[in-house]
């Protein structure tokens, strides 16, 4: 039986493990069981609940929110394993001059993310501990290339970025921790810029 493991850019773990393969490590592992392994690459990390669903593959990492989505949509799903957090993966970003110091003063915005992912989450769980409701209190929008330089010009007040794009985690704040389940595989908080951020571009949401 050949057992397929679904990988993407979002979920380092095994995507690395889909890089690797050319040294036989997961081969070697399944060898004993009489198994072999292949890789299903994908680009968007919130189709891992369809994927599984639709078997097209037999296992995919994933961040808080896929798997919660596509059990509330009746699919049978099973958590196998948990990775540890990774605060550095991404954060809540406010242009340096923004009015917005806290995350209650999101009300009534716009947040552009990655609406299905971890990132859904993680603004959900901001805005809950503020006071407020991710439905009725911002208007949330499906990030696109253009997010950075929209957030640079105030046409947004806020935007989840997330690898290369969001700052180091040199001082994580509370301002928009996500307290994922246990379940989750990727998770994100708010983080400082680090001291080699540039002074004019966007920063991280402080309380």
């Amino acid at each position: 039986m050949t057992i397929t493991i679904g990988v993407h850019a979002s979920n380092p773990s095994l995507f690395h493990l889909y890089h690797l393969t050319r040294l036989g490590f997961a081969q070697q592992e399944l060898e004993p069981l009489g198994e072999s392994v292949a890789f299903h690459p994908y680009s968007n990390g919130v189709r891992t609940g369809e994927l599984l669903t639709q078997g097209v593959i037999d296992f995919g990492g994933t961040g808080s929110t896929p798997p919660v989505t596509a059990q509330s949509a009746g699919h049978d799903l099973v958590y196998t394993a948990v990775s540890a957090p990774r605060p550095e993966h991404g954060a809540l970003l406010v242009p340096e001059d923004s009015p917005v110091r806290t995350v209650a003063d999101l009300k009534g915005t716009t947040v552009h993310l990655a609406i299905g992912s971890w990132q859904t989450h993680l603004v959900a769980k901001a805005l809950d501990d503020a006071g407020l409701s991710y439905a009725d209190d911002i208007t949330a929008v499906r990030s696109t290339e253009e997010s950075e330089q929209l957030l640079r010009t105030g046409a947004i007040a806020a935007w989840v970025a997330q690898g290369p794009s969001s700052p180091p985690p040199a001082a994580p704040v509370d301002c928009a921790r996500s307290s994922p389940p246990a379940t989750s595989s990727a998770t994100g908080r708010c983080s400082s810029p680090g001291a080699n951020s540039p002074s004019s571009g966007p920063r991280s949401s402080k309380p």
